[in-house]
């Protein structure tokens, strides 16, 4: 069996838009300089490690299909071995400066949360060595508190102290190892936060409990000096659930009101998925030095032609109230305001407190 599961494929390179090659980058070149920075620099593009290599591509009707080397049977750790080669072939080939991971995808679980940090500590020497080989950074590790039944009930959350205490070793475990790595940030994902039914929970308790391990965690990036960020991960959310979470997260649980110096949130709260005929505007910025030289009006202007060109009938956008050069630049443009919205998270990351979402009428919908 050979070593190599991508031997057989070539570096993948910038060919171009009008390019026939499946294997070839057609919009993305790493080195084209976009604002100031290369495409690279902007993007920063990581492979994710479990998307990628640990998922067997399994559902819930049925086990995994990928017929891939480290997936079978044989011993764990020299699994994990043969799958970090083929990783970082794979990172390598791809021209990404970054990758992801959970610790149970680089390195197999234990019977004993001591065999499984040392299982972790006997794959890291190698890991670290190939990101030296290929410089490719780590961009965020982080601890899987919700594959084992150990979480079903949540991690930080959990009932069982014993499995709080547990989580809080894993987490403490993987945070040195990130920064080790020499990792950019450190993620907590509460996907198994919460208990499984309102009929056996106690709220403010969790909330408790959440706060004194994100506490924990903050306290332990200060004592070994870890300058990396740590991002708390929420799920995706509409609109009313954001509003919902919020309301959880800062005025119930003032929470984030004392750890915002140590984490940020990926999703602040001002979600947007938009809807048919609708061109969305996430964002939009001009250099300070570059202001006043129409430059805001000619992006705009970029921006109508690439909707009308896809015959969307309005063009919308959202822009913080404070922010009166932008407002004022939208209703010049002929944007006018639909609906305003308070957000809590922005208001205390940010000091941004009314937002309104705005729109331009590029055609009538059709009858």
């Amino acid at each position: 069996m050979t070593q190599s599961y991508f031997e057989h494929i070539q570096p993948i390179r910038y060919e171009g838009p009008d390019t026939a090659n499946p294997l070839a980058y057609r919009y993305y070149d790493s080195k084209r300089v976009v604002l100031g920075k290369t495409m690279e620099q902007q993007l920063r593009p990581a492979v994710c490690y479990w998307h990628t290599f640990a998922w067997a591509g399994a559902d819930v009707f049925g086990a995994g299909t990928f017929d891939r080397p480290w997936h079978a049977p044989g011993d764990p750790l020299e699994r994990a071995k043969q799958k970090l080669k083929n990783a970082f072939e794979f990172f390598d080939k791809l021209g990404v400066p970054f990758f992801t991971f959970h610790d149970r995808d680089v390195a197999p679980e234990g019977a004993t949360l001591k065999e499984s940090h040392d299982l972790l500590d006997r794959i890291l020497e190698p890991m670290q060595a190939e990101m030296e080989r290929t410089e490719i950074g780590l961009l965020w590790g982080t601890a899987n508190l919700f594959s084992h039944p150990r979480y079903l009930a949540g991690a930080a959350t959990n009932p069982d102290p014993e499995v709080f205490a547990y989580a809080a070793a894993q987490v403490r475990k993987v945070l040195d190892a990130t920064h080790k790595l020499g990792g950019e940030n450190y993620v907590l994902w509460g996907g198994r936060e919460g208990y499984e039914t309102l009929l056996n929970t106690d709220l403010k308790r969790e909330v408790d409990q959440l706060g004194r391990f994100l506490a924990l965690v903050a306290e332990h990036k200060a004592k070994i000096g870890f300058k990396g960020t740590l991002l708390i991960e929420p799920m995706q959310y509409t609109e009313a659930e954001m509003d919902a979470f919020e309301r959880f997260s800062v005025r119930e649980l003032g929470l984030l009101r004392t750890l915002r110096a140590s984490f940020m949130l990926w999703v602040i709260g001002l979600n947007h998925t938009p809807k048919p005929g609708e061109a969305y505007i996430s964002d939009l910025g001009v250099a300070a030095d570059c202001r006043g030289e129409g430059i805001g009006r000619l992006l705009i202007e970029s921006a109508e032609a690439w909707a009308r060109r896809r015959q969307r009938e309005r063009l919308t956008l959202w822009v913080a109230e404070s922010n009166e050069g932008a407002r004022a630049l939208y209703e010049k443009t002929g944007f006018t305001t639909v609906r305003t919205r308070r957000s809590l998270l922005t208001r205390l990351f940010f000091g941004i407190a009314q937002w309104q979402f705005m729109e331009k009428r590029l055609a009538e919908p059709p009858v």
